[in-house]
């Protein structure tokens, strides 16, 4: 039902309610009543082809299998930091534009919105995050942590130490916690370079387990960041003459 319009519709619904023929005049079917000659646009677009990087839309672009690209022309809408598509330009007696191939990004993105234990959060770290040296200085700083019989924490609500082990001699000493600090995880499409943001570094203590959480501190800048990215990877690799919105 997707690919009829409203004239199909229109058409179909006289051809139920009076005695009416449909004659062909060149390309275009018409229905004859007494009323005059209406013509029936058929519509038969096809669907949108899903993909999960940009390199694909691009080639889809490059090589135009159906070559409705080279007859109606191409826009390319950014819709955000994961998701972009490719559509025809305006074409037809109805004005239709086509939408045919769309790129989601199904990037693995830490999950933010819970705590973790030190062991799931060092993991996360180094298996969501692009290594950088403070992502590493992090995770040190995490895996010399002192569990054993409990960590002892000190909070002011701006800064907070906390029991950590000495690398040579495994004697416990106070450490002053990261509280803020520039991370880059995993968000948008790999062909990109991710764009870091500042987080905010917390510990907890739970009974006698230690909880980390990290809380974005940029107001979303990341995400105007990565469209920033999207939009220049896409002018490299499309010739220049396309709409990229």
């Amino acid at each position: 039902m997707d690919n009829i319009n409203a004239s199909s519709v229109e058409a179909v619904a006289q051809l139920a309610e009076q005695k009416v023929k449909v004659e062909r005049y060149g390309d275009i079917d018409y229905i004859i009543t007494a009323k005059g000659a209406s013509p029936i646009f058929h519509d038969p677009r096809p669907g949108v082809i899903e993909v999960d990087n940009l390199d694909a839309l691009c080639s889809y672009f490059q090589y135009d299998p159906e070559e409705l690209i080279k007859k109606h022309g191409a826009i390319v809408i950014i819709h955000g930091y994961d998701c972009v598509s490719l559509s025809t330009g305006i074409y037809g007696p109805e004005g239709v534009r086509t939408r045919l191939i769309r790129a989601q990004s199904k990037t693995e993105c830490f999950d933010f919105t819970f705590s973790r234990d030190l062991e799931s959060i060092i993991i996360g770290l180094q298996s969501c995050f692009v290594r950088t040296d403070q992502t590493q200085e992090l995770i040190d700083f995490l895996s010399l942590v002192s569990i054993d019989n409990g960590a002892s924490f000190q909070d002011n609500g701006i800064s907070q130490s906390v029991t950590v082990r000495n690398k040579t001699t495994g004697k416990k000493k106070w450490a002053n916690a990261p509280g803020s600090l520039e991370l880059t995880p995993f968000r948008t499409f790999l062909e990109l370079d991710q764009p870091e943001s500042l987080f905010v570094f917390r510990l907890q203590q739970h009974g006698g387990e230690v909880k980390v959480t990290l809380h974005g501190a940029d107001g979303g800048a990341w995400k105007l960041e990565a469209v920033k990215r999207i939009r220049k990877y896409l002018k490299k690799q499309l010739p220049e003459d396309v709409m990229i919105l």
